[in-house]
C-alpha cells in the first residue's frame, strides 16, 4: 500500500525524506514537519530547519517519535528528583511527567529553594504524582552539600537506605546538574520533549 503524499503528512510528524541534491546525489533528512505547502516541506532537524522542495523528493516515510530522554531517564530511577524551578518553568511538560512517575510508583521529590514560596502552583502540578517537596533552604546555589542534605531527607521519608547512584535528578540549570553529579546522583539537564 503506497504511503500518503508528503504534503498530506500532518504537521508535527517525524519523517525521513530521501531527496535529490543539486549535484544529482541523494540525501536523507530526518526531522519533524513544521511547515508544508504545495511546493515544499520544512523539517526541524538537529542542525536546524531544512526546507525541501517536493519536486526533489524521491521517497519518504513516517518514523516513530523518539522517546523523551528525560522521561525515560527518570522512569528508570529508584527515586526521581526534579528541581522545583525547572518544574515551574516547564509546567506543560513536567505535569504529565510527574503523573507518569506517580503511576509507575516511583518515589518522586521536588527540591529547591522555591519549594516553600511556590507551594500552591506546585501542588496542582504534583497532586496526581504524589510528589513530595523538599526545601533546600534559602540558597539558589546548588552544591554537593545541598544534595547530600536532600538525600538524607529522602532516606528519612522513605524509611530506608537509598544508594546515591540510584537517585536520578534533572534540572534545567547546568550548575544544578553538576552539583548533583558531584554528590553522586545520576543527573541530566532537563530538556522539554519535542
Amino acid at each position: 500500500m503506497p504511503s500518503e503524499p508528503l504534503r498530506d503528512v500532518p504537521i508535527g510528524q517525524r519523517v525521513t525524506v530521501r531527496h535529490r541534491l543539486g549535484d544529482g546525489r541523494a540525501s536523507d533528512t530526518v526531522g519533524r514537519i513544521i511547515a508544508s505547502d504545495d511546493a515544499a516541506v520544512t523539517l526541524q532537524t538537529r542542525r536546524g530547519d531544512v526546507r525541501i522542495p517536493l519536486e526533489v523528493v524521491l521517497v519518504h516515510r513516517v518514523v516513530q517519535p523518539v522517546p523523551w530522554r528525560i522521561g525515560r531517564f527518570l522512569s528508570r530511577a529508584e527515586v526521581a528528583v526534579l528541581d522545583v524551578g525547572t518544574v515551574l518553568r516547564h509546567l506543560d511538560a513536567t505535569t504529565p511527567l510527574l503523573e507518569d512517575l506517580g503511576t509507575a510508583r516511583i518515589p518522586t521529590y521536588l527540591i529547591g529553594a522555591e519549594a516553600g514560596r511556590e507551594g500552591d502552583r506546585l501542588r496542582s502540578a504534583a497532586d496526581e504524582s504524589r510528589a513530595q517537596f523538599l526545601s533546600t533552604g534559602a540558597s539558589d546555589q546548588p552544591t554537593a552539600a545541598t544534595y547530600a542534605q536532600a538525600h538524607v531527607e529522602v532516606e528519612k521519608r522513605l524509611g530506608r537506605t537509598v544508594g546515591v547512584g540510584l537517585v536520578h535528578y534533572t534540572d534545567d540549570r547546568a550548575e544544578g546538574v553538576e552539583g548533583a553529579r558531584e554528590f553522586g546522583w545520576q543527573a541530566r539537564i532537563f530538556t522539554p520533549p519535542h
